[in-house]
């Protein structure tokens, strides 16, 4: 049986995976604009677009739903993600 302390919580490390990319993807974002074109610039800043394109629309003609999500992956979302869970493993 597993002792309570040494249970892994799922939900606060998924947070702060979460926050983490996002904080990379709002710096990647602002690198976009001040790093010029070149090896850093698309190391670091050029992302992939991963999702629905176009979104899955339902039309019932009361109402629409319209069901879709893009992921925009940089290098540096997922750096600062994973940097954001070896804290968080330090941490707790």
């Amino acid at each position: 049986m597993m002792e309570r302390g040494s249970q892994v919580r799922l939900g606060p490390m998924l947070l702060v995976a979460l926050l983490s990319a996002i904080f990379g993807g709002v710096i990647s974002n602002i690198l976009r604009h001040l790093i010029p074109g070149g090896i850093l610039h698309d190391l670091f800043v050029q992302g992939v677009e991963v999702g629905m394109a176009p979104p899955l629309s339902l039309n019932l003609a009361i109402f629409h739903i319209t069901f879709g999500f893009t992921l925009d992956l940089s290098l540096l979302a997922i750096l600062c993600a994973v940097i954001g869970l070896l804290v968080y493993r330090k941490v707790s």
